[in-house]
Order: C-alpha cells, then structure tokens, then sequence
C-alpha cells in the first residue's frame, strides 16, 4: 500500500561480543543494562533483541520480520573462529525457536 513504511527496531550495542565483556542484567521494563556487553543465548543484550522484535510485530498484525542486519565488529578477536560461529548460531537457533508463536509474521512463515 501508498502507506507502508519499514520499521526498523535497533538492537545494537558498541563495544560488544560473544566472548568478552560484563553481561549485564535485564529488566523486562528498561531492557539491558547500560553495561551489558556480551551477546548469547540468554544474556541480556538477546533478551532485549528479543523483547524488541516481539512488541514490534505485536505493535499491529501486519507488521512483517523480513530481515536481520547482523554487523559484528572486533572485540571478539581473541575468539576462535570455531567458537564464535558455534555461538553465533546457537544464538539465531534461539531467535528462531523464540519467534515461533509470530510465525505468522515473519517472511516466509518462520524466523528461520
């Protein structure tokens, strides 16, 4: 429609990994902490990814996950490459699993 428009929901966080920095806490209120620096399965930088991609597609049934824009930068340089892509993708099995219930709202009918 003349109307549509992209919503972009920013979850990103200078300064961070997948294996250096504090984890933070999460609050289901504020979202992560200012110094939540670490990205994972459960820590609070993915919960707040989580939580913002939720209230976005429950904001209005038509709104659509199309796509995620993935940039990391250099603070995981002392990781193996192994490790980081092993919890890379631990993290987006997380996602998808996490999403499932808004299947409906994502591109193709899954978060995969």
């Amino acid at each position: 429609p003349a109307d549509a428009g992209i919503l972009l929901v920013p979850c990103c966080r200078g300064g961070s990994a997948f294996t250096a920095g504090a984890d933070g806490t999460y609050s289901d209120s504020t979202g992560a902490s200012e110094d939540s620096a670490r990205w994972g399965v459960d820590k609070p930088l993915y919960k707040d990814l989580i939580s913002r991609t939720k209230a976005a597609l429950a904001k209005n049934p038509k709104n659509r996950l199309l796509a995620v824009v993935w940039m990391q930068g250099e603070f995981d340089i002392d990781a193996k490459p192994t490790e980081h892509s092993a919890l890379f993708l631990a993290m987006v099995e997380k996602f998808r699993a996490d999403l499932a219930e808004q299947a409906e709202q994502c591109t193709g009918g899954s978060a995969a």
